[in-house]
């Protein structure tokens, strides 16, 4: 099931499990101008949103490995496509490592579109790919 989790709802221990698991550190609770679609315990999205720029930025999209290609991301992404919409949002943005060639894949078969690279952008040196999508 679906749900969406703002800033003021308490954040799910699970999520911080989840992370703790996947990127061996959690980003904790949300700032005001963030939200989450979830999908309890298995999967979520964490996005920035601002609204007068009619913009939102994915910040971390995370399945659980043991469910891993089961359709939870898509589902996630599709969610979010469909609330911002109704938000009045109709620019979103993402970056990706290079090496994840089954998110890119996923994030193309969606409609997004890579804008630009960011050259050793994260800590082990690997790059960002860019990528955008109009709603």
């Amino acid at each position: 099931m679906m749900n969406l989790l703002i800033s003021t709802d308490p954040y799910p221990s699970w999520i911080h499990k989840l992370e703790l698991e996947v990127f061996g550190s959690p980003w904790g609770p949300l700032a005001p101008h963030e939200i989450v679609f979830i999908e309890t315990p298995w999967a979520y999205a964490r996005w920035s949103i601002n609204l007068v720029a009619k913009e939102a930025e994915l910040l971390r999209i995370v399945t659980h490995p043991s469910h891993l290609r089961k359709g939870k991301a898509k589902g996630l992404l599709l969610a979010s496509d469909y609330y911002f919409k109704q938000q009045g949002v109709d620019h979103l943005l993402l970056e990706v490592r290079e090496s994840n060639t089954a998110a890119r894949e996923l994030y193309q078969n969606l409609g997004w579109s890579f804008y630009r690279q960011r050259i050793s952008y994260y800590s082990d040196g690997e790059n960002a790919q860019l990528y955008e999508k109009r709603l």
